[in-house]
């Protein structure tokens, strides 16, 4: 069995999403590493990368199920809601 290996391309594109806090407790830990890999795969099929053109989609509008928008670069309450 052969393997292909893929790596996010470090920081140089890593989204700066933060966890935050909802009444007193830490949102996020696991939920933000996959909301990071998630929306830097959407941000790579909006801003065209070949290899991830396919597979836009990843984040809708406001972190709903709208229409398909570009992943924000910052922390937003769409993102907080992905998270």
């Amino acid at each position: 069995m052969a393997y292909t290996y893929y790596w996010a391309d470090g920081s140089a594109s890593q989204q700066p999403y933060n966890q935050y806090t909802v009444n007193g407790c830490a949102i996020g830990c696991g939920s933000l590493a996959w909301t990071i890999l998630f929306l830097w795969g959407d941000q790579q099929a909006g801003t065209g990368n070949s290899y991830w053109a396919p597979r836009w989609g990843l984040y809708r509008q406001d972190g709903g199920t709208g229409a398909d928008v570009v992943s924000p670069t910052s922390q937003t309450a769409g993102v907080n809601n992905v998270i």
